[in-house]
This record gives structure tokens, C-alpha cells and sequence, in this order.
């Protein structure tokens, strides 16, 4: 007589459906029912993962910070060169960045201070990235955090704007940047 086994899942799994059901429905959707239906899994399962919704809500959003900013900072340590930095950041953001996913967290921001503070948190080490990027170009301290705020603003906006810009766009946004850096250690 064959058993029939029980359906299980990963920690990941209930994260990355948290994250579709955020960016399709928004964050008032992000209901353990919801989840359970859409993984078509018992309540058993997501409380093996997590005590309770709160816990869940802690795990979506540190797979959101890590995914999209601390891992894309670690990936430019060892790297000693503005130009090999601000290429290997370039790189990791089209590998790992989501907009739909950026643009869900700063709509449930905009709604929730808890989540507003994270934003304005990751706001900050993205920007400090960039700053440092700046500065290694050889560019004067006081302009450095003003040039990544500006960098960092242009490419948050450019997620809202409609049409939504492809990669390809992006990438020449970027070296648009880059360009304007060369130019404005020559001036500076």
C-alpha cells in the first residue's frame, strides 16, 4: 500500500509567494489564509516556519533587504577602483534588483511608518554605497553625498515613470552617470 506523502515546503517558498502577493495585490493581502491558498498548504506548514503573521511580515522584509541591497553592497567589497565598483554594482542590480518588488515596499511605505523607517534605512546604505563610489572618483567630500543622493533619486523616480524604462534604458542612464562623474572630477 503506497502512502501518500505530505506536500512541504521551504522558508523561501512562503517568502517568495509573500513577495508575489505583495507586488500583484499589496500588502493588506499578506494574510496567512492567502498564503495557504495560494500554496495550497495547511496552517501547520507556515507555523513549522514562523510563529505568527508578524514574524512572517519580519522574514519577507529582511529577504527584501538582503536580496536587493546587502547583497548587492557585498558584492563590490574587495574592489578598490571607482570604475570597477560602480560596474559591479551595475551588474549586481541587473542580476538581483526587482523593481516590482522595490516599487510594492514603497507603496506599503508609504502606509505604514514601520515600513516607511526600513525604506528610509535602505535608503540610506544604498546612498552611502554610492557615496563611496563617488568619492573614490576623487571627488570633492562635501559634493559626494549630494551627486549619490542625486544618482540614487534618479534611479528610484525612474521606477515610476511610465513607460517603465527596460534594462537596457537603465544601463544607459547609468553610464550617463558615469560619464558625468569623468566630466565633473575634470571641473571640479
Amino acid at each position: 500500500m503506497e502512502m501518500k506523502r505530505k506536500r512541504t515546503s521551504a522558508k523561501e517558498d512562503w517568502i517568495r509567494q509573500g513577495l508575489q502577493i505583495l507586488v500583484e495585490f499589496g500588502e493588506k493581502s499578506l494574510t496567512i489564509e492567502n498564503l495557504l491558498s495560494r500554496m495550497k498548504l495547511t496552517k501547520g506548514s507556515f507555523y513549522h516556519h514562523f510563529k505568527d503573521r508578524e514574524d512572517y511580515i519580519k522574514e519577507l522584509i529582511e529577504s527584501w533587504k538582503s536580496t536587493m541591497t546587502v547583497k548587492i553592497i557585498e558584492s563590490l567589497h574587495g574592489l578598490k577602483d571607482a570604475q570597477s565598483m560602480y560596474k559591479a554594482l551595475e551588474d549586481s542590480i541587473e542580476r538581483t534588483f526587482s523593481p516590482e518588488i522595490e516599487i510594492a515596499f514603497r507603496n506599503w511605505a508609504q502606509k505604514s511608518p514601520y515600513i516607511a523607517e526600513i525604506v528610509a534605512e535602505v535608503d540610506t546604505w544604498r546612498t552611502i554605497t554610492i557615496e563611496n563610489i563617488v568619492a573614490l572618483q576623487g571627488i570633492k567630500k562635501a559634493q559626494c553625498w549630494l551627486l549619490a543622493r542625486f544618482a540614487y533619486s534618479a534611479f528610484i523616480g525612474g521606477l515610476f515613470v511610465r513607460p517603465v524604462a527596460d534594462r537596457k534604458e537603465q544601463r544607459k542612464w547609468s553610464d550617463l552617470f558615469w560619464s558625468i562623474l569623468i566630466e565633473w572630477k575634470k571641473i571640479d
